[in-house]
């Protein structure tokens, strides 16, 4: 024996401890210990390291890849999900390969990279059905359950809605055939998460309620904050800020006690979504800036993209509005949501910057992005920004003209304001004939306005198909040959 009393570290007098090092941080990360987790499992990948032991260092890699993705380090999370998957592939490990795959994909889609999500998750997701198929579904519950909700995740953000909720229900339907509640917990958020992206708010307020349930009764303490802040931030956006504010704080809340940094970022923005809500500003600016900072720190980028969003609308909105600053802030969110392909998001930014350049005199700009941003929610079919987006419409004039090849849209717009005393919609009957000079022959008190104010309305029609009549000119700006209906 050497010196002090110590025996050589060989393979089979390494095992033990490094076996004991293994066993403890799956449940520390399940509690939120990470940093106890952090150094068991480093201390365990020295001793496999030390030994040679491919399996037990494949172990530890797996929690190093939980922990990274936990701690908000996406690019370390995706490394050691590399190792993972390398040495899965090599030893023909199913379970390691899916557990490599789905952190990725995770990581993937926190840092905005949503087709490097989609490819990773569903190619998880098919494998995964392989293996339900043969060896039965109880042992993947969980793992299917993450892969097709996250890859539901990333496909909403793309506003690939209707394959986005094709995947959702699949993972809600195995989580509850085989009753497994942590399972179950996620699957509904993710339902409710594609729900509330999309606008369906009375779906996303039910699969979330649920979620968050089932999170109190069996202490699913890592999840929780997920369905608590996605809850809060749907009842704000159904009118009800006040119940949503102790949900979203909860949501913030709970993340930060747990030190997870992943998606705190896009907690954060849900948070201060819901003061601005609630009336108020001040505070929900600093929130959204927190959200940014958080976004930029833990390469976030899309999270980035609804914080600036934010940021733009709570200037625009703000006494005095700070107009320069909003346009700044949502044209950069504007970048970098046509980058990372968030085709809902876009919408939402354009919808706002239609709102600021409206409070801000511009109409012509104001209705090229409202009229703009209420095509993608008709083709993604959000509704409920396509409600906010016609309201936007409204307020921008009463006399809304509709050129007649856009058909489409003109029965819409007749349908979403029939109700509406105070909305005409007009359809340009008019094919390609030269306008007719505006007013009789001779006549010097409506000529000059009226050329001008045709003239415009002509060219809006030619580019957009669509114009409003902005109160000051309804009447001198009717094109000639136009045919007026009440919607």
């Amino acid at each position: 024996m050497p010196a002090g009393g110590t025996r050589p570290e060989t393979r089979d007098t390494t095992k033990p401890p490094i076996d004991v090092r293994l066993e403890i941080p799956p449940p520390l990360l399940q509690l939120g210990e990470l940093q106890k987790a952090l150094a068991l499992s480093q201390q365990a990948e020295n001793m496999a390291k030390l030994i040679g032991d491919e399996p037990r260092l494949a172990r530890v890699y797996t929690y190093l890849v939980n922990y990274h993705y936990l701690k908000g380090e996406p690019d370390a999370a995706i490394a050691y999900g590399e190792r993972c998957l390398a040495i899965g592939e090599a030893g023909q490990d199913v379970a390691l390969q899916s557990l490599a795959r789905g952190y990725m994909g995770y990581s993937y889609h926190a840092q905005g990279r949503y087709r490097d999500a989609e490819m990773v998750l569903m190619q998880n997701v098919e494998k995964l059905e392989e293996v339900r198929a043969t060896v039965g579904g109880a042992q993947t519950t969980v793992s299917y359950a993450s892969s097709t909700g996250w890859l539901a995740f990333a496909l909403a953000e793309l506003g690939e809605f209707d394959l986005a909720t094709s995947y959702a229900d699949i993972g809600q339907r195995a989580a509850e055939a085989d009753r497994h509640a942590y399972a179950q917990a996620i699957a509904w958020s993710m339902g409710g998460l594609v729900a509330l992206r999309r606008g369906h708010m009375d779906k996303a307020q039910h699969l979330l309620e649920r979620s968050l349930e089932a999170c109190r009764d069996k202490q699913l303490t890592v999840w929780r904050p997920i369905p608590s802040t996605l809850l809060g931030l749907t009842r704000a956006r159904l009118g009800r800020p006040e119940d949503g504010l102790p949900l979203l704080e909860d949501g913030v809340r709970f993340t930060e006690e747990l030190g997870v940094k992943a998606y705190l970022a896009s907690w954060t923005v849900n948070l201060a979504g819901g003061l601005l809500a609630a009336g108020q500003t001040e505070r929900a600016r600093e929130v959204a800036q927190r959200a940014l900072d958080l976004a930029l720190a833990h390469k976030e980028r899309g999270h980035q993209a609804y914080a600036l969003r934010l940021l733009g609308e709570i200037a625009a909105r703000a006494e005095p509005a700070d107009l320069a600053r909003a346009e700044k802030d949502l044209n950069q969110a504007r970048t970098l949501a046509e980058e990372l392909g968030m085709r809902p998001l876009l919408g939402r930014i354009l919808l706002s910057l239609g709102e600021m350049y409206r409070l801000g005199g511009d109409h012509a700009r104001a209705e090229a992005h409202i009229f703009r941003a209420m095509n993608l929610f008709r083709e993604l079919d959000m509704r409920h920004w396509l409600e906010e987006a016609t309201g936007q419409l409204k307020a921008l004039g009463h006399l809304l003209v509709v050129a007649h090849y856009n058909l489409g849209l003109f029965d819409f717009l007749k349908t979403r304001f029939a109700e509406d005393q105070d909305v005409t919609v007009v359809l340009d009957r008019r094919k390609g004939e030269r306008r007719r000079p505006g007013g009789a022959p001779g006549s010097e008190r409506r000529g000059r306005e009226r050329r001008r104010s045709v003239s415009l309305t002509d060219g809006a029609l030619r580019l957009q198909g669509f114009v409003v009549i902005p109160p000051e000119d309804t009447g001198a700006a009717l094109p000639t040959g136009a045919s007026r209906r009440r919607s």
